[in-house]
């Protein structure tokens, strides 16, 4: 003997089902959101630090952070925030100036004219210290953890002054300590009343290259996560109301 079941409760179990398949779509991405954020933050831990040797009384230490699992000595200068001028020739390019220091491109080593050459000189650290590259710094390869200098003087590998000793700890910490430190300055001039604000107020520091990053990428990682969650908020939200529509319509 077959059974029948009543219409209404076959139309219950297929927007029961529905529902179910909404919330699971819903969840996933929810669940993807999640891991977008979660390797957005691990992309962003890539650093590697940077000195530029102007002369012995002026040095810039830079920690530079990226996404990339490497990146060239000359995308690593590009994203320090310093300006330069590059000579590119099929052999390569290399440095003409930084900031203010140096020659423009249309005379590269406007210093080397004579018996003396003096130009920009390019390092990497290793564990013995300063080593002269023998390659440019576009063909080099910087990774988390890389330390690349620059150093402006004698240009030869034997009278070449080599940028002072660092590390890379020194540059990122300092530059995260710098940060924390700005962060909580302006923390605490927001719980300032206004009338004290106005009269300490000073010209706030320019935030180093690893703070901007990182508040990009949790900001980014942020809105994504919210952008999923409407998202499925809506998807969910228009599958109730067509179910609904269909169950009316069919009573």
């Amino acid at each position: 003997m077959e059974v029948v079941l009543p219409r209404r409760n076959t139309m219950m179990q297929r927007t029961v089902r529905l529902i179910f398949i909404g919330a699971f779509l819903s969840l996933a991405l929810l669940l993807a959101a999640a891991a977008q954020a979660q390797d957005g933050q691990q992309a962003d831990a890539q650093q590697a630090a940077l000195i530029v040797r102007f002369s012995d009384e002026r040095v810039e230490q830079i920690c530079v952070s990226f996404t990339e699992p490497e990146i060239t000595g000359q995308e690593l200068l590009a994203r320090s925030g310093l300006a330069f001028e590059l000579l590119s020739s099929g052999m390569g390019s290399g440095v003409c100036r930084v900031e203010d220091v140096g020659c423009s491109s249309n005379n590269c080593f406007c210093q080397c004219q004579g018996g003396d050459c003096v130009y920009w000189s390019y390092w990497r650290l290793q564990e013995d210290g300063w080593r002269y590259s023998g390659i440019g710094a576009h063909a080099t390869v910087v990774t988390d953890g890389s330390v690349d200098g620059w150093s402006w003087g004698p240009g030869s590998v034997s009278k070449a002054i080599s940028p002072p000793p660092v590390t890379f700890e020194e540059v990122c910490a300092a530059s995260e300590e710098s940060a924390a430190d700005e962060e909580a300055a302006a923390t605490s001039q927001d719980e300032t009343p206004a009338s004290v604000a106005e009269v300490a107020a000073s010209p706030a520091a320019d935030p180093g290259v690893e703070s901007t990053a990182d508040n990009g990428a949790a900001d980014g990682a942020e809105q994504s996560s919210r952008s999923y969650l409407i998202y499925g908020t809506i998807v969910v939200g228009l599958l109730v109301l067509l179910l609904l529509g269909r169950v009316a319509r069919r009573r």
